[in-house]
């Protein structure tokens, strides 16, 4: 993730599971996934959630749904053409699942708690 420019510059130790979201901040259904993972935080993976906008755009955000300071939620500035080129979204929100640095699947839309758990073949409670 070294394309990545996080707000918080801690060095980061990430699950085995981890899904990135390219996400707007003014995009309403991304409000809307970041509310559901807000309520039901899946603790058995990392959310990065990725924006092209402003660092300051993305910590109000973050801090607009109480996640900043959440474990397992991080925030990170991309550039527009860095993240066209190399991840490829189809359109905001769009999501990328990792398992042990394989990439598993890959998406437009949001995603809830239940599809991650799919995607990561998990049996939680």
């Amino acid at each position: 993730f070294n394309d990545f420019n996080f707000l918080k510059k801690n060095k980061f130790q990430f699950e085995e599971n981890i899904a990135i979201l390219f996400f707007n901040t003014t995009c309403a259904i991304c409000e809307l996934e970041a509310e559901q993972l807000m309520d039901k935080m899946p603790n058995f993976v990392d959310l990065i959630f990725v924006s092209t906008e402003h660092k300051d755009t993305i910590l109000n955000f973050a801090n607009k749904f109480r996640l900043y300071h959440k474990p397992g939620f991080y925030f990170a500035q991309m550039d527009t053409l860095l993240i066209k080129e190399k991840y490829k979204p189809r359109g905001l929100p769009a999501y990328i699942l990792y398992q042990n640095d394989l990439l598993i699947e890959s998406g437009k839309g949001l995603i809830s708690t239940n599809q991650l758990q799919q995607a990561f073949q998990l049996n939680i409670e």
